[in-house]
């Protein structure tokens, strides 16, 4: 179980979003494995990962901003379509990875 500020417990349905969360996250992901398909243009893919860095120095600066929060969510799921990728993690590394490869 898990606790939220003060040793309070917290509510089951963030207990289990967190649960969740900390799987995935230790599940190896298949970034590794070959991708077929259209790869996004290296400007389209540029453009998105600077927003969501923007979106995430915003959210730094102002975390109990709803329209930061929404800003981040929408860039990081507009970046995981881009990109192919199944979590926001992947697809920066792949975002960056595309963008780091010669033209």
């Amino acid at each position: 179980m898990a606790a939220g500020p003060g040793g309070t417990p917290l509510p089951a349905l963030l207990e289990r979003a967190l649960r969740h969360a900390v799987t995935a996250a230790r599940t190896p992901s298949r970034a590794a494995e070959a991708r077929t398909g259209v790869l996004p243009s290296r400007t389209r893919a540029e453009e998105v990962l600077s927003r969501l860095r923007g979106c995430q120095a915003r959210l730094a600066a102002t975390p109990a901003d709803p329209g930061a929060l929404r800003a981040m969510d929408d860039a990081a799921y507009t970046l995981c379509v881009l990109m192919g990728r199944p979590t926001a993690h992947d697809a920066v590394l792949a975002a960056e990875e595309l963008l780091a490869s010669p033209a």
